[in-house]
């Protein structure tokens, strides 16, 4: 038996009327969930890469204070960067 419920809406729009299905519907907002998914995912990647790589900075700048003595009693100017750090 056939259901009363309508198969297709019609939307308006400025170019023309459009007639989409609810099928449609449901694959557009499935899409839209994986880029969005996907977004938030390369942006945790990259995040983490980055905490990574200063992480990484800082432990060698930290071994070459310690080894050579970088940033003792050499007069250097507070707030001001280290020759060569833009």
């Amino acid at each position: 038996m056939a259901s009363s419920k309508p198969r297709f809406k019609l939307l308006g729009s400025s170019d023309a009327t459009l007639l989409v299905s609810p099928e449609y519907r449901d694959f557009i907002a499935g899409l839209k969930s994986r880029v969005q998914a996907a977004r938030i995912s390369a942006a945790r990647a990259v995040n983490s890469e980055i905490i990574l790589l200063y992480w990484d900075i800082g432990q060698g700048i930290v071994e070459r204070q310690r080894a050579l003595g970088w940033g003792v009693g050499r007069g250097t100017c507070r707030g001001r960067p280290a020759a060569g750090i833009s």
